[in-house]
This record gives structure tokens, sequence and C-alpha cells, in this order.
């Protein structure tokens, strides 16, 4: 429960993918431009947007590898916690005592090496199923998109200041999270490629503000 309150607080690690607004002040430092605060309030919400996302991806990889991360924190707090916190401690058991699987986590990665293993790849279903039906990746969708269309106001208010480039960059990362949900959660989406990536974002910029 603290680390859930954590993840939903101030110091989220929601805000850990810093890449955009750390790029973004350093291009204003560089002119000579004041980072506003509606500037630094957009930045905010598409570092949460980026990492909502990614996490959504990395959803199984992470977990393996060590990080629960904001679904399965979600889980583990649901009615559902005793089951999932069984599955996890199973799985976590499971990689600490392979030697074998640990090496090709090393040499392989960690999505590759535990995509191969059938007890990681069962429990992984079991542990999806528990996601759908206890509405946690739904949550999670739903937020990712009232996020983007927070950037999506965010970005229209400081267009006069910085121009309206990012919504590229928001684009893309709501068209890899209907590719997700399209992969049926599970794996990694297939063909997820820049250019794909970009024909689809320019068909979500249809539906960029809610109805």
């Amino acid at each position: 429960a603290a680390l859930l309150a954590e993840y939903q607080g101030e110091h989220s690690r929601h805000l850990g993918s810093g890449f955009y607004e750390s790029a973004t002040l350093a291009g204003l430092a560089l002119h000579g431009r004041e980072a506003t605060r509606d500037i630094v309030t957009l930045l905010r919400a598409m570092r949460r947007l980026r990492q909502r996302v990614d996490e959504m991806a990395d959803l199984f990889e992470d977990l393996w590898g060590g990080l629960v991360t904001y679904p399965h924190l979600l889980l583990l707090n649901s009615k559902e916690r005793n089951l999932a916190k069984a599955l996890v401690t199973r799985a976590w058991g499971h990689i600490g005592t392979n030697k074998c699987l640990e090496q090709h986590m090393r040499e392989l990665g960690v999505r590759e090496a535990c995509a191969n293993d059938p007890i990681l790849v069962g429990i992984s279903k079991e542990l999806l199923q528990l996601l759908i039906a206890e509405g946690v990746l739904q949550q999670i969708v739903d937020e990712a998109v009232a996020l983007y269309f927070e950037c999506s106001v965010g970005i229209a208010e400081v267009a006069s200041k910085i121009g309206d480039d990012f919504f590229v960059l928001i684009d893309l990362k709501r068209a890899f999270l209907d590719r997700i949900v399209a992969a049926g959660w599970l794996s990694y989406p297939e063909g997820a490629v820049l250019t794909e990536l970009r024909i689809a974002a320019l068909n979500t910029q249809t539906v960029r503000a809610p109805d």
C-alpha cells in the first residue's frame, strides 16, 4: 500500500522518464528562454504518459527483472492480492534457483529469456488474467488516455511559446498504447516500429480531443 501511494504521489516513479523534460528545458536554456509554469506542467504530464505506456509494454519484463511496477502494485492491492503475491513469489523463486535461466536473462535479455521458459509463461498468463479480471489494465489504459488528452490541451496552450511539435510525441505514445491493447497485452506488439506507429499516430490525431 505504501509503494502504491508513493507511485500515485508527487514523487512518483511515473516521473522517472525525464527525457522529454530535460531535453526541452535544455533547449529553452540554450536559447535564453524561460521555462514557464505551464510548460513545466505539460512536460510533467508527458513524463507520466510515457512511463505509464512503457510499463504496459514491459508488463512482465519488469516484474521478472525484480521491479514491481504500477500495474502489479494495483493488483497486489486488489481483492486478489493473496493469489497475485503467491504467483509473483513463485516466479521469483523459480528465477532465483534456476542458474541457467539467470544466465539466459543476462545473455539474451529478460524478455527473450523468460518468453522461452514454460513456468514463467504459465505464471504470466495467470497474472494477466487477474490483471484483466480486476480491471487493472483497463484502469491504466483509461488513465493513460486521460493523460493523453491532458497533454493535448497543454500543448495547444503553450504552442505560441514552443510550437506544437510535441503532438507527434504524444500521438506516438497513444498509438503504441493502442497497439499493446490490440496485441492482447501479453507480448510486445509485433511490428511496433517507428514508421508504422507514426501512421497510427496520424490516425490518432482525429480522436485527440475527448467528446
